[in-house]
Formats: C-alpha cells, structure tokens, sequence
C-alpha cells in the first residue's frame, strides 16, 4: 500500500508539476517565439523555491530528450518552461538560449527566422545580464554565439554588422575579455579570450600589411592583451614549461612586428620575417595546447 501511495504521489506532482509550469509559461515567458512581443509579462506565480527548482530540472532533462529524438521545437517548449520556472538560473538561461541559437537555426530554410532565433538567443542572455550584469558565465556564453554563429552564418554577420556597426568576432571578443575580468581564475574564459584577441589583432595585422596604419595600433593593442591572457592560460600550472615560454615569445615578437609597422614603410625583409615568426607561433600554439 505504501509502494502504491507512493507512485499516486509522484504521479499527482507531476501532473501539478507540468499544469504550475504551463501556467508559469503562459504569464511569464511571453516573446520566446520568433515575432511575438513581450510586453504581457506578469511575472512567475510564487511557488516555493525548491519546487520551482525541481521542475525547472525536470524540464532540462526534457529537452535533452526531446532533443535526442530530433524534435527542437519540443525542446523549445520545455526550455521556455524551465525559464518561467527559476529565470534566475544562469544555466537554465544559457540552456535556452542554446536552443534558441545552435539547435532551431540549422533547421529553418529562411535566412531571415536564422537570423531571429539567434537574435532571441541573444535577448534571453541579454535579459540576465540586466539582472547580473556581473555573471562572467552569461558574458562568455554571449560570447559564443556572437562568435560560433557570426562564423557559420554570414546572414547573422550581416545583420549584426548593420545593426550594432561592428563584427561578430569584435562583439564577442569584448565579451569574453569581460568574462575573463569579472573571473580571472577561470582558465576557460582566459583561453577564449587570449585566441580571439589573437584572431582579431592578426586580421588587423593583415590589414596595416596592406598599409594600414591605424590597423596596425588596433594590432599591436589586441597582441598585447592577448599576450596576457595567454600568459595566465598556459604558465598557470608550469611556469618553466618550455613550449609555453617560446608560444609567448613568438607571439610578443608578432605584437613587435605589428608596433613596427605603426610608424614605418613596409620593408619587404620586414614582413617576411613576420610572417615566419606568425607560422611558428601557429605551430608553438598548438604544441602547448596538446601538452
């Protein structure tokens, strides 16, 4: 009688459980669909916190499975459940806009849907980080997806172009800088940081071979921080370690090359040798990553 008791129990939670959270998604998550407004919002109805909690979990193993089974829009539904549910849950927040930015655009045939859905992506994290605009989490996240889908899909590069009037990678690379400030000790958030300031400085480089003055200050400035994120990233465990040392040393001649070019002609031997020391940080690079 007690086993049966208790599968009643369960079975009535979970239907209270899924009946709360359909009331929950319907006051307060309004906008997580491409075109709706937001401006109905009413807030999560004040149920105790721990029972938001658990059925916010519920619902992320619901979109895994969903997921799984190839279904995203499903998946959306129950991510919208699990953010009406605890809005104040940084990972449930970066769950959804996982769905919103990686799992629903390679599924839509129209450029313009690609484009909303990692706009809301965007939104959602945006929405936490008025709430915490300290959460070096929801900054490198935000990071990502301006990176990751800037990357893959050139209709989302154009549109952030036009709207916010810089790249994706220029964007994003702020973003993880800003993560990697709010948490120092979190090697991840330095890694991404010291590779895209790299990615961006080398592009500017590129730029000021082509001479480009300017473009070479907007180098020498991006190799110099990413100098120092690398620096925390790799000599964090061993600071003797040789591959680091010499990754670092190739790379401060790289930002030395990029000074170089912000006051001088181009010299033909010149650039030559920075092209060679940029291949050899390439290879130095990959060495200290698979130590």
């Amino acid at each position: 009688m007690l086993r049966v008791g208790a599968v009643v129990a369960c079975v009535a939670l979970l239907v209270g459980g899924d009946r709360a959270a359909e009331r929950l998604r319907a006051n307060y998550d309004r906008g997580l669909i491409v075109g709706e407004s937001d401006d109905q919002r009413s807030g999560p109805d004040p149920l105790f916190p721990a029972f938001r909690e658990f059925l916010g979990g519920l619902r992320v193993a619901r979109i895994n499975a969903a997921l799984h089974a190839g279904d995203p829009q499903r998946a959306l539904r129950y991510a919208r459940e699990a953010l009406a549910l605890v809005p104040d849950r940084a990972e449930l927040r970066a769950r959804v806009a996982d769905v919103l930015a990686f799992d629903l655009p390679p599924v839509e045939l129209e450029p313009a849907r690609r484009v909303a859905w990692i706009a809301e992506a965007l939104r959602v994290l945006d929405e936490g980080l008025q709430a915490r605009p300290d959460s070096a989490f929801l900054h490198f996240r935000r990071g990502l997806i301006l990176v990751l889908r800037g990357k893959q899909f050139a209709e989302f590069e154009d549109a952030w172009r036009s709207g916010a009037g810089r790249s994706t990678l220029d964007s994003g690379v702020e973003e993880f800088v800003r993560a990697a400030e709010l948490a120092p000790f979190q090697r991840t958030y330095r890694f991404w940081a010291a590779v895209h300031l790299e990615e961006r400085g080398t592009r500017a480089l590129d730029l000021a071979l082509a001479n480009d003055p300017q473009a070479a200050v907007r180098a020498a400035d991006d190799l110099r921080s990413s100098i120092e994120h690398w620096q925390s990233f790799l000599l964090g465990d061993d600071p003797a370690g040789p591959t680091a040392r010499a990754m670092i040393r190739f790379l401060e001649h790289v930002r030395d090359e990029a000074t170089y070019l912000t006051g001088s002609d181009l010299d033909p031997a010149h650039v030559a040798e920075l092209e060679r020391v940029r291949e050899e940080l390439d290879r130095a690079r990959w060495d200290a990553l698979g130590r």
